[in-house]
């Protein structure tokens, strides 16, 4: 079964940028507090900073296990992400 974390709600999940165009948000790890289209909130020691999607990749923990998502391909509403998987899905394919 392969696991497809695109379709995951990150609510609520530990997440770290591992990359981004602008240098002073590598690194940066904390709880999703809330995600719109293009930002995630994510709350780091009392402080919440706003994250755009686009230009970051992420490193995200589910159940014990971190993957790395892409940004530019989950720019979606999140409840509208589950209806474009298979967007993501072809985007995926065509990135490797």
């Amino acid at each position: 079964m392969v696991y497809n974390i695109y379709g995951e709600e990150y609510l609520g999940r530990k997440i770290t940028v591992l990359n981004s165009k602008n240098r002073q948000l590598l690194g940066v790890t904390g709880i999703v507090v809330k995600e719109t289209k293009n930002m995630f909130s994510i709350e780091k020691s009392d402080m919440v900073r706003q994250i755009p999607k686009d230009s970051c990749d992420f490193n995200v923990n589910v159940e014990g296990t971190n993957y790395l998502i892409k940004g530019n391909l989950i720019r979606y509403r999140p409840e509208n992400r589950l209806k474009e998987l298979r967007k993501i899905n072809k985007n995926l394919r065509r990135m490797n």
